[in-house]
C-alpha cells in the first residue's frame, strides 16, 4: 500500500466514528425542520395503514418463536443457535419492512400525483427526500424494536440469559444496517421503477451480506482488471455483513469492542447520508410528465 495511506488505514475506525458523528448531527439538524417533521410523520401514518408491515413483523416474531426447535440440532450450544436464528429473523423481516416501505414511500406520492400538492407549498426536494427517509427509518425502528424486544425478553426468561446483552447489541447493529438499506432504497426510488428498485435492493443487500465471501473469491481472480473493478464495487457497496453478530461473537470467541461497534455505526450513518444527498440531487433534476420537481 502507498505509504501515505498507511496512517489513514490505521486510524480508519476513528475516522468512521467522526464522520458518523457529523452525519448524525446533520440528520438531527434536518429533522428539526417543521416541514421535514410533517412529511416524516405523514409517511409513518401512511405506512402504518399498510397491513403487509404488520404481517411481516408478526411472521418475524413467529419465526423467532419457532427457532427454539433449533436447540435440538446443536446440543450444548442451544442458546447460541437460537440467538443466531432470532437475530437472523430480525434482520430478514426488518430488511423486508425496510425495502417495501422505502421503495413505496416516494412511489406512492408520484402515482397518486400528491407530489404536486407538496410542491404547491414552500417545500424543497430536501424536505421531501429527508422527510420520507426519516419516516421510513421510524417505521423500521418500530419494527426492529418490537421483534428485538421480544427476542431479548425471551432470552432474559431462559437459562441462556447471559446472552441477552449481546443479543441487544446485535439488534441495535441490525437497525443501523437497515438505515443504510433504507437510504439505498430511497436513492433507487429517484431513478428506478418500483419493481426494479425492490429487486436491485434485495440483490445488493444479499451481496453486501456476503461481503467477505465475495472479496475472497475476487482475490483469487487472475484477470487483474476485472479483479480491481469488482473490489472497487465491493468498496462502494455497503458492507452489510459488518453488522451481523456471528456465532463466534455470541460464544465469546470474538470480541465486539466499542471501537468496532461505533465505527460500524459511523460507517452506516456516513453512507446513509451520502445516499440521501445523492437522492436529493437526483430528485431535483427528475421530471414528472412535463414539469420539474423543483
Amino acid at each position: 500500500m502507498i505509504a501515505f495511506l498507511e496512517p489513514l488505514k490505521t486510524h480508519w475506525p476513528q475516522i468512521q466514528i467522526g464522520l458518523g458523528a457529523v452525519c448524525l448531527a446533520l440528520f438531527a439538524a434536518g429533522a428539526s425542520s417543521r416541514r421535514v417533521k410533517a412529511i416524516a410523520v405523514n409517511t409513518i401514518r401512511e405506512e402504518l395503514r399498510k397491513k403487509i408491515l404488520y404481517f411481516l413483523v408478526l411472521f418475524g416474531i413467529i419465526f423467532m418463536a419457532a427457532s427454539g426447535a433449533i436447540s435440538k440440532v446443536q446440543p450444548g450450544r442451544e442458546g447460541e443457535a437460537v440467538a443466531q436464528m432470532g437475530l437472523f429473523a430480525v434482520s430478514l423481516f426488518g430488511m423486508l419492512v425496510a425495502v417495501f416501505a422505502a421503495t413505496t414511500a416516494l412511489f406512492s406520492e408520484i402515482r397518486s400525483r400528491t407530489i404536486f400538492l407538496l410542491f404547491s407549498h414552500p417545500v424543497w426536494s430536501f424536505h421531501i427526500i429527508l422527510g420520507k427517509f426519516l419516516g421510513v427509518v421510524g417505521i423500521v425502528f418500530v419494527s426492529v424494536a418490537l421483534m428485538g424486544t421480544g427476542l431479548v425478553v425471551y432470552f432474559a426468561l431462559t437459562p441462556w440469559w447471559p446472552l441477552t446483552g449481546k443479543i441487544a447489541l446485535g439488534v441495535s447493529l441490525i437497525f443501523f444496517q437497515l438505515v443504510m438499506l433504507t437510504a439505498m432504497c430511497v436513492l433507487g426510488s429517484t431513478f428506478l421503477s418500483r419493481i426494479t428498485n425492490i429487486l436491485m435492493s434485495l440483490i445488493l443487500f444479499f451481496v453486501g451480506s456476503g461481503h467477505a465471501f465475495f472479496k475472497d473469491i475476487t482475490e483469487m481472480m487472475k484477470v487483474v482488471v476485472m479483479k480491481y473493478y469488482i473490489l472497487a464495487f465491493l468498496f462502494v457497496l455497503p458492507n452489510f455483513q459488518k453488522f451481523a453478530v456471528s456465532g463466534k461473537a455470541l460464544s465469546g470467541e470474538l470480541s465486539l469492542d466499542a471501537t468496532y461497534v461505533l465505527s460500524a455505526v459511523g460507517d452506516a450513518l456516513f453512507r446513509a447520508a451520502v445516499m440521501v444527498a445523492l437522492a436529493i440531487l437526483f430528485f431535483r433534476v427528475k421530471e414528472v410528465g412535463t414539469e420539474r420537481w423543483e
